[in-house]
């Protein structure tokens, strides 16, 4: 399988199973940032809830991983810096499928909100979006990816790959 298939099919797949696992810890905290309480969601929220906005997550992050992956890719070839590299990975994916996220924070945030209706925030908003969104997403992929590829070990097992992944996504998220 050539490198930029392999780059392609494992950045979906990361990016869809990732986003699954961990949607409904980002409604969570999406509605704590707003100061509802931690009590008051459990207590509150129905398991459909917790998945709201998934739909479009799922559909927007597999090919943003993907272009995040493959990206990366391209500039590590030219660029002799990993942290570099993934920062400019990050760039890319931010500005081209950042928005479209922002649509499913505003589906958590109110689930009876239409598509169309996010669809017209962001299309109106984009350029306001495109460049925080594009900044946030270089740092954050500079820091998990770039961060990974820098510590890993050479042989590592998929828990290794898991829990070196995990632990830079703590600082990548703040």
């Amino acid at each position: 399988m050539k490198d930029h298939t392999k780059a392609i099919i494992s950045g979906s797949f990361a990016g869809a199973f990732g986003y699954t696992l961990t949607l409904p810890l980002d409604y969570i905290k999406q509605h704590m940032q707003n100061n509802v309480s931690f009590r008051s969601i459990l207590k509150n929220t129905s398991l459909r809830n917790y998945m709201s906005g998934g739909l479009i997550g799922i559909s927007t992050i597999t090919p943003q991983m993907a272009i995040k992956y493959l990206s990366f890719q391209q500039f590590n070839q030219v660029i002799d810096n990993k942290m570099g590299a993934a920062f400019c990975a990050g760039l890319v994916d931010g500005a081209f499928l950042g928005p479209i996220l922002a649509m499913q924070s505003f589906k958590q945030m109110n689930h009876q909100m239409k598509i169309k209706t996010e669809w017209d925030i962001v299309r109106w908003n984009y350029g306001r979006l495109m460049v925080p969104m594009a900044l946030r997403n270089g740092v954050y992929t500079s820091i998990v990816l770039g961060g990974y590829f820098t510590v890993k070990p050479k042989d590592t097992s998929f828990i290794q790959n898991f829990a070196i992944a995990s632990a830079l996504n703590i600082p990548g998220t703040i």
